[in-house]
């Protein structure tokens, strides 16, 4: 397969060299949504396949995408003229996947398509990590558009409140893009400036224990022009022995950043402050002063479901984060506590597939209890296999503060209103899943109005 980049007369990017379609197998996913458009602006046709439908699976098709909702041999082009990407949610007995394996087409993972496109920028600035990957990256793209570097490419694993794209072609520059260590893919990128924000054991199940997802941070980042770490014990054990070019990023001004940041409307907590500081690093790296790095990321929108305040209205507040890992939820929680320290708190909680529910049990009840009042909901188990532990076990050992909630979305906001609803209360919504569909049934209960 052979992906060129090229610039024509209208400042867009097309593809040449193989005439081929591209066929996404689970389209709906963030990072799948953000390829696909990124192929249609290279000038290929896309089609694809979802199981549901989603806000993703409608913007494709209302960019004019053939999305089947399902999941049939049946949905694949007619011809043979055409490779398929798929992500890592697809296992290998779907019944697309099987077909075109026999059929002999190409198959690429998501993380392995990246690698491709990637390989046709002159400067490719990776950002890997346990957490806070979707946020540094859409910093350091917000960072360089407002310092007039306006044709960067990017590809972001969320939304940024207010923009139209996930991701942008740009020119063959620079191409700002997400490190993946779910699969070990981040060891795909050849990087100009490689950042590893942070290292826990997350996802650790997935590829083979904690030394094999280190050494593939420690892979990702012996093929980096220059390595960006942040100030860790555990990066620095890590990144020890290596002979990249690298520097350390400390947090020793972090005071004087807060004091600039909490000016602005966003809701700043300790670690989204060391976000960035990270990205205002890279963006010194690509030579903007830090002055203007400083200046820029102070009108940085935020990215929907992280930190997103939903609404807010008569004293309560209600606020939105993708936390999953307890780290996170720490994070979540003392960023909440920090802005708003005379309120109660209320979390609801989804745990995010069994897997990490079973191996961070301990933590995540240690990081709940420091909420007043906590509802769990039912586990999001995406495609992962379904265990003995439970939204009720985590809600029992969590104790009397705790309550496991179940039934439609509808039923749960109204259990939750019953009592959580009262002056001066912060209402916390944590997970990655799809606990979100619970905010327009509390608004809806409520007769609240959006701020």
């Amino acid at each position: 397969m052979c992906i060129y980049l090229n610039k024509t007369s209208s400042n867009k990017q097309k593809a040449i060299g193989t005439d081929f379609s591209i066929y996404f197998i689970g389209c709906g996913g963030i990072g799948m949504c953000g390829l696909a458009m990124l192929s249609m602006q290279l000038g290929y046709e896309v089609s694809g396949s979802d199981i549901k439908e989603s806000k993703n699976t409608e913007l494709l098709l209302a960019n004019g995408v053939n999305i089947n909702i399902n999941h049939s041999t049946s949905n694949l082009p007619k011809n043979k003229n055409f490779i398929v990407v798929y992500s890592s949610a697809i296992q290998n007995d779907n019944p697309e996947l099987k077909e075109a394996h026999k059929l002999g087409i190409k198959c690429y993972k998501r993380g392995e398509y990246l690698a491709l496109i990637a390989k046709q920028y002159k400067r490719v600035i990776s950002i890997a990590g346990s957490h806070g990957k979707t946020t540094v990256t859409a910093m350091i793209v917000h960072i360089l558009r407002q310092c007039n570097i306006s044709d960067v490419g990017y590809l972001i694993g969320g939304w940024p409140i207010g923009w139209k794209h996930l991701g942008e072609i740009g020119n063959e520059d620079i191409f700002v893009i997400e490190a993946d260590e779910s699969d070990l893919s981040l060891t795909l990128i050849d990087s100009h400036i490689g950042v590893v924000l942070n290292l826990d054991d997350d996802h650790s199940w997935n590829v083979g224990g904690k030394e094999k997802l280190k050494r593939g941070f420690i892979g990702f980042a012996e093929q980096s022009n220059l390595l960006l770490y942040a100030s860790d014990k555990e990066l620095n054990n890590t990144f020890n022995c290596i002979s990249t070019p690298k520097k350390m990023i400390d947090f020793k001004n972090m005071k004087l950043h807060r004091d600039d940041l909490n000016q602005t409307d966003n809701l700043w907590g300790e670690y989204q402050i060391k976000n960035a500081v990270m990205a205002m690093a890279v963006a010194v790296e690509l030579g903007i002063s830090e002055a203007k790095a400083i200046k820029a990321i102070k009108s940085f929108p935020g990215i929907e479901r992280r930190m997103q305040k939903v609404f807010s209205k008569n004293n309560i507040t209600v606020l939105e984060d993708y936390a999953h890992h307890p780290i996170e939820v720490k994070a979540a929680i003392a960023a909440v506590k920090e802005n708003y320290p005379n309120q109660k708190l209320t979390v609801i909680f989804q745990p995010h597939r069994y897997a990490r529910l079973k191996h961070y049990f301990k933590q995540f009840i240690i990081e709940l209890k420091k909420a007043d009042r906590i509802f769990i909901v039912p586990v999001f188990s995406a495609w992962s296999s379904i265990d003995k532990i439970s939204s009720k076990d985590l809600a029992e050992n969590i104790g009397e503060k705790a309550v496991s909630i179940d039934g439609s979305w509808k039923e749960m906001a109204g259990e939750i209103t019953k009592e959580a609803i009262i002056d001066d209360n912060v209402i916390l919504i944590l997970g990655a899943g799809d606990v979100n569909k619970v905010i327009p049934k509390i608004i809806e209960t409520f007769n609240f109005k959006s701020k």
